[in-house]
């Protein structure tokens, strides 16, 4: 099984995630975004992890690769890819998908995207990673 990790800092890089997914056989595909030109399609792709970073996720006109990644978290959410998006990559998931979304109970944060749980239920986004926001049990993060 091949995994595409976006990633797009080194120095916010998939770390301890990684060992237990290749020990599992999984073929980890990374895209690094400030280093390479964006994949055209997830094409033989089996799930997607898109890892945070410094962007804001409305910051196009500074990193041009955000809509890439955009485009990639629609294409694994409309082909309903097992996908983790964490810190900025869970700030973009819910904004490339119309489909359902629900509050997390345990992570309410007046509206902020770092809450929101994307369908389908496969797909996960998690908080925000910037200092001084909501971390996983909303209190702010240092």
């Amino acid at each position: 099984m091949r995994v595409m990790v976006i990633e797009t800092q080194r120095m916010v890089p998939l770390g301890a995630l990684a060992s237990p997914l290749i020990e599992q056989g999984v073929e980890l595909v990374y895209w690094r975004t400030t280093e390479e030109a964006p994949p055209a399609a997830l094409k033989g792709i089996a799930g997607v992890i898109a890892l945070g970073g410094a962007a804001n996720p409305d910051q196009d006109a500074h990193y041009p690769w955000l809509d890439h990644e955009r485009r990639l978290l629609r294409e694994a959410l409309e082909r309903r890819l097992p996908t983790i998006s964490l810190c900025l990559g869970g700030e973009l998931s819910p904004r490339c998908s119309a489909a359902n979304r629900v509050r997390s109970r345990d992570h309410e944060s007046a509206g902020s995207p770092s809450s929101a749980i994307s369908a389908p239920a496969t797909t996960q986004s998690g908080g925000s990673c910037r200092r001084g926001s909501p971390g996983p049990s909303g209190t702010a993060t240092r």
